[in-house]
């Protein structure tokens, strides 16, 4: 094998792409001669290459592969098709509106798909393709000569690879076509999995989330982080907007503006207590889940319930109470139908000695909320609250999670607790039998655990645990709030999935003697809506119709006309009201997202081009339907906020 570094003709078209990319891809060119070259060996013989850093073999393989290959071995469809296909009955029946149109456009595209065949790679357009390994040679260049791409991401393990790739990629070439073709190109470099996946995820939001469900996948090598990369983006796009439908958010910001209509007391960052006797004396709070594992600790819980604030989260209450423990607060993300079935076995007594807390989009008009001793409000980031009216300073505001567990270990970070103890907060289960605490309402009737997409992760006490959809998706999390409070210490004593930046710990391990409880510190508010807020319900919704209008009614000519358009309209809706009236943009951008979705990944499977233009052209027309019918839900909307005022 030579030594491609000492080679003359390497060297030269190292210079030559070095020199491309100074001027053409400034960023990827200064991490470049940030890394340390001197100790890259790079060695070569007949399209075989080895790469060492530091006498470590960080890279081998063949480096040449012709297109007609391509599509035979290595691209691959996230199996996403169609769109949404996971979403159930219940969750129909209970958002009509979403459902009408959602409904309408699968009707539509079983019409016209041909569920057989998932992606026709004879369409010469291709929305968002991932190229994972960057290293290999031809077969980027025939790629951009063959089809025409919009947005094209590049992932890599090592800068260093990316480097290597300098001798034997034609980067000038590459950057050529990228700049005639008007694709839009993103570079992804990391070595850790996970921060892998989260950041080729992040780019293909802000490139262009329409595209996701229909991403083409190139592996110019194999590699096991590239494998899980690939699985993770299938698993976490699978459910990227299927919460956020137009009924949810509707309720949502009627719910919001009753709440902001009258006073009402919200939680504040800092906390009040009585002086202790004990100057050593540690604030701790217990946040309690419902996992399997809060059947060992929950002895532990009421034999020292006095030395911590209890957190109970969601259904957790009723095993706390079913056990004669007693929480300091109850906090609950919850709708009524998902509360009611564990509160109506609680005592109404005892009830009435817990706190509730829950987010001001929550109806205070439920009826169990008025079972609590108090009620108080706490601010979530992106929610209609921060668009109708300023958050006051000290106002408490949490980042957001999708399970209840993951707003309580927030709200006590923020509470500035010295310690915080995570008890039942599994994240995970060793089998799908045994998937909550005893006490948990599920097990009071009959009902199947639906593990969605399981995965196997690191546990916290043992090897390997069982996690899936939500729970897997809290995992990180956990992680990102604990990455924004490092200095505040989070022990785990849940037997599930590991967290990273908690401390794992048994419960019988804990020692309580300087622990002592303390309470949260609310103030009462009086916030009124902002005037801004009706006019642009009103004004731009109507806007928005007009031009919807003459977008999706126009004629399309071929898949690229179509393409273009979503793009088109993705980008309206970016510019035009997320800034200008984020509470529009918000009720009705993840259902838009939804449909064109649908409509995309469909499209790609109907062989015949005339046959997809008439496909399309029939589910633009289901679009502006919906934004037609939405007009009467913003219009009582529009009041219920202006009643607001």
């Amino acid at each position: 094998m030579i030594d491609v570094k000492q080679n003359v003709f390497f060297n030269a078209r190292y210079k030559r792409n070095i020199s491309v990319l100074k001027t053409k891809f400034f960023d990827l060119y200064s991490k470049i001669l940030n890394c340390d070259s001197d100790k890259l060996s790079i060695y070569s013989s007949n399209n075989y290459v080895q790469v060492f850093k530091k006498n470590k073999l960080i890279f081998e393989g063949s480096i040449e592969k012709k297109l007609s290959n391509l599509f035979q071995d290595n691209l691959k469809l996230t199996a996403l098709k169609p769109a949404q296909q996971s979403l159930k009955g219940e969750f129909l029946k209970r958002n009509p509106l979403f459902a009408k149109y959602y409904n309408q456009l699968h009707c539509l595209a079983d019409e016209y798909a041909n569920t057989e065949n998932v992606f026709q790679v004879a369409k010469k357009d291709i929305g968002l393709i991932y190229v994972y390994g960057v290293i290999g040679g031809q077969q980027i260049i025939d790629l951009l000569e063959n089809f025409n791409i919009r947005h094209l991401v590049f992932i890599e393990r090592s800068i260093d690879i990316i480097e290597a790739s300098l001798y034997f990629i034609d980067w000038v070439g590459v950057l050529d076509l990228i700049e005639q073709k008007n694709t839009h190109l993103n570079v992804v470099i990391d070595n850790d999995t996970q921060r892998l996946f989260r950041e080729t995820l992040d780019t293909a939001l802000k490139s262009n989330p329409v595209f996701i469900y229909s991403s083409m996948h190139l592996f110019q090598y194999k590699c096991n982080d590239f494998e899980s990369c690939y699985n993770k983006l299938s698993l976490e796009s699978g459910k990227l907007f299927e919460m956020r439908v137009v009924d949810t958010e509707l309720r949502i910001c009627k719910n919001t503006a009753f709440n902001m209509s009258k006073p009402r007391q919200v939680l504040q960052k800092r906390y009040f207590c009585k002086k202790s006797t004990k100057d050593s004396s540690i604030f701790a709070a217990a946040i309690v889940g419902s996992g399997p594992s809060l059947d060992e600790s929950i002895k532990y819980l009421k034999d020292h319930k006095n030395n911590f604030t209890i957190f109970s989260c969601g259904s957790s209450l009723l095993s706390l109470y079913e056990n004669n423990v007693l929480p300091d607060y109850h906090v609950d993300i919850e709708r009524q139908h998902n509360i009611q079935p564990y509160i109506n076995y609680i005592d109404k007594e005892y009830l009435n000695n817990v706190h509730v807390l829950y987010p001001i989009y929550f109806k205070e008009r439920y009826e169990y909320a008025d079972l609590f001793k108090s009620k108080t409000y706490f601010h979530v980031q992106n929610n209609y609250d921060l668009f109708f009216a300023n958050v006051a300073e000290g106002d408490l505001l949490l980042s957001g999670g999708l399970t209840v567990t993951s707003y309580a270990l927030e709200l006590a970070l923020q509470a500035t607790f010295n310690v915080v103890y995570l008890f039942g907060c599994d994240l995970g289960y060793f089998n799908t039998q045994n998937h909550h605490a005893k006490g948990h309402v599920h097990y009071k009737y009959t009902y199947k655990y639906d593990a969605i997409n399981m995965q196997v992760v690191p546990g916290n006490f043992k090897n390997h645990v069982c996690s899936d959809g939500v729970l897997y998706h809290e995992i990180e999390t956990y992680e990102t709030i604990l990455k924004n409070y490092n200095k505040s210490c989070v022990l785990n004593t849940s037997n599930g999935a590991k967290v990273c930046n908690t401390f794992p710990i048994p419960s019988k391990y804990i020692y309580t003697n300087y622990y002592i409880k303390n309470n949260l510190y609310s103030i009462k508010r009086t916030n009124e809506i902002n005037d801004q807020v009706f006019f642009d319900l009103c004004y731009l919704y109507y806007a928005l119709i007009k031009d919807f209008k003459s977008m999706l009614f126009q004629k399309i000519y071929s898949f690229s006309t179509f393409i273009d358009l979503y793009m088109d309209l993705h980008s309206y809706l970016q510019n035009n009201l997320q800034d200008n009236s984020p509470a529009l943009f918000n009720i009705i951008n993840y259902t838009l997202l939804q449909y064109m979705h649908i409509v995309f990944s469909n499209a790609y499977s109907i062989v015949d081009e005339d046959l997809t233009i008439e496909f399309v052209e029939k589910a633009n027309r289901i679009l502006y339907d919906f934004l037609c019918d939405l007009e009467p839900e913003l219009a009582e909307l529009a009041e219920a906020v202006n009643e607001a005022r």
